[in-house]
C-alpha cells in the first residue's frame, strides 16, 4: 500500500524536490488529498483534515522516518510496524486510525492499485497473487468495520 501511495504522490514529491524542499509538504499532501479523495476529504473539518494529512505523510514518507524535517511532526511507528514488525497488535493499531483505515480500504478498491500489485508480484505466480488479493479482501473488511464503528 505504501509503495502505491508513494508512486501516486510522486508528482507532488518531484515538485517538492524541484523547489529545493522549500515547498510545504503538508500543503502538497493537502492538494494530493483534494485531488484523490475530494468527496471525503473536503467534508472533513480542519482538525480532521490535518490528521488525515499527517497519516498520509506517515504512509508516503515512511522511508523518511528518521529525517529531521521540521514539517514532519508525524509518528511513523504505526505505519512502519505493519511494514517491518508485523503483528496482529500492529495491525489493530493501524486500523484504529480512521485515516489509515480509509487509505487501506481505498487502496483495495482502486483498480490502479490492483494493477500495481499484479505488476509488482507477477513473477511470483498466480497462486501468490491470489493469496495477496484474498488477504487484502480480509483486511479491507477489517478496515471498513473499524470505520463503521468509528462513524
Amino acid at each position: 500500500m505504501s509503495e502505491f501511495y508513494k508512486l501516486l504522490f510522486a508528482p507532488f514529491q518531484k515538485q517538492w524536490v524541484d523547489q529545493k524542499k522549500k515547498a510545504s509538504v503538508p500543503q502538497l499532501l493537502h492538494s494530493f488529498a483534494l485531488i484523490n479523495f475530494e468527496v471525503i476529504y473536503s467534508k472533513l473539518n480542519s482538525d480532521n483534515q490535518a490528521e488525515f494529512v499527517k497519516m498520509l505523510m506517515a504512509v508516503v514518507h515512511s522511508h523518511r522516518h528518521n529525517k529531521d524535517d521540521e514539517e514532519q511532526n508525524v509518528d511513523f511507528t504505526v505505519v512502519r510496524e505493519t511494514m517491518y514488525k508485523y503483528s496482529k497488535q500492529a495491525q489493530k493499531r493501524f486500523f484504529e486510525r480512521p485515516a489509515l483505515s480509509f487509505l487501506f480500504a481505498w487502496f483495495t478498491l482502486n483498480s490502479d492499485a490492483a494493477r500495481f500489485i499484479e505488476t509488482k508480484y507477477s513473477d511470483k505466480g498466480q497462486e501468490y497473487l491470489q493469496r495477496i488479493f484474498a488477504e487484502m479482501t480480509e483486511l479491507k473488511q477489517q478496515a471498513l468495520e473499524t470505520l463503521n464503528l468509528q462513524a
